[in-house]
């Protein structure tokens, strides 16, 4: 076997495995709900709702995904101009911190940065009493609106960071990076269908 030969089938094999661990990755985040798509018309004046649930971002310098927050989207025909990201945080009644509040955003897309306020805009929510995990399961979640043109660059952005500030501090997220290592889809990856879905493709 010559030296070329061997090279393209060891690539092919490295490409397989991947591909293979981002398809087992995507079902399970498919069956945990992350980063589901949903379209819906209004029942008021029939325009088109189009929302992806809350996936993980990513760190790469906060180990295995590194980063408490969830980042989803929603958009609303009648408001076309504008994408509420909606940043959400899942605990319980076994953490240290079982809400917090979200206080802002900050985006850097290409090295320009844009800041979005949250303060007084976080919801909080809780399940029943789970008897297996013998926990109560909490969700603390705000929507910030941005405009459907800084979205886009979002989406087409291979250098883009969130600052997400809360009542614990702030925490960086590289949002550009669509999957991280193994497989699994960050919010970007399910978001680029949403993007898609708006635009009719």
């Amino acid at each position: 076997i010559t030296k070329s030969l061997l090279t393209s089938v060891i690539v092919a094999a490295t490409l397989a495995f991947l591909a293979g661990c981002a398809g087992m990755a995507d079902a399970g985040s498919a069956f945990s709900g992350l980063g589901r798509i949903s379209e819906t018309k209004s029942t008021y004046d029939g325009k088109r709702v189009i929302t992806v649930s809350p996936a993980p971002l990513y760190d790469p310098n906060g180990g295995w995904m590194g980063v408490p927050f969830f980042l989803g989207a929603e958009w609303n025909e009648a408001y076309p101009d504008t994408v509420g990201l909606v940043l959400q945080y899942k605990s319980s009644t076994s953490a240290s911190n079982l809400y917090i509040s979200f206080r802002t955003l900050k985006i850097n897309v290409d090295g320009k940065t844009y800041t979005f306020d949250s303060s007084g805009n976080t919801n909080y929510s809780s399940g029943t009493y789970n008897s297996v995990s013998k926990r109560i399961y909490t969700e603390s979640e705000s929507v910030i609106p941005i405009p459907y043109d800084l979205f886009k660059q979002m989406m087409n952005s291979s250098n883009c960071t969130l600052r997400i500030g809360s009542s614990q501090g702030y925490v960086d997220a590289l949002f550009s990076q669509d999957r991280i290592p193994g497989g699994q889809g960050t919010a970007k990856h399910y978001m680029i269908e949403l993007a898609d879905r708006i635009e009719g493709k």
